[in-house]
């Protein structure tokens, strides 16, 4: 005797998965806004909705940024540092290729930083 295979119904997607971004729901692009490394518009200007929510809108502050790398791999972390204390703002991690990016469209918008508002102060 053979028996059927359990059906296997597919799982139903939850209402905010429905629910079609509006493009009120997405921050707008500036004037300013950072170009993404394989993608020269400025972010958000696509045609392609990315569902954020409030606490990524806002982001967090790092004053102290750490990269380590291994053979497959770049590590960024983003630290807040304060007296006594340091905290992981946010992580990173990405391969070669897109750090290699990351590098490069980096250097594009610090130089129109620059142009725009004068030389960058090393510290």
């Amino acid at each position: 005797m053979h028996s059927k295979p359990a059906r296997r119904d597919k799982p139903q997607p939850s209402k905010m998965a429905r629910r079609k971004r509006k493009p009120r729901d997405l921050p707008r692009p500036t004037r300013d806004a950072p170009t993404s490394a394989r993608n020269p518009q400025p972010v958000g200007a696509s045609s392609v909705a990315i569902g954020v929510s409030l606490e990524q809108v806002l982001g967090h502050y790092a004053n102290v940024a750490v990269i380590k790398h291994a053979k497959r791999e770049f590590v960024f972390d983003f630290l807040f540092a304060t007296e006594p204390s340091t905290v992981l703002a946010a992580r990173v991690i990405t391969s070669p290729a897109h750090a290699k990016d990351i590098h490069r469209v980096l250097g594009v918008n610090i130089e129109r930083y620059e142009k725009t508002f004068g030389s960058i102060p090393e510290e």
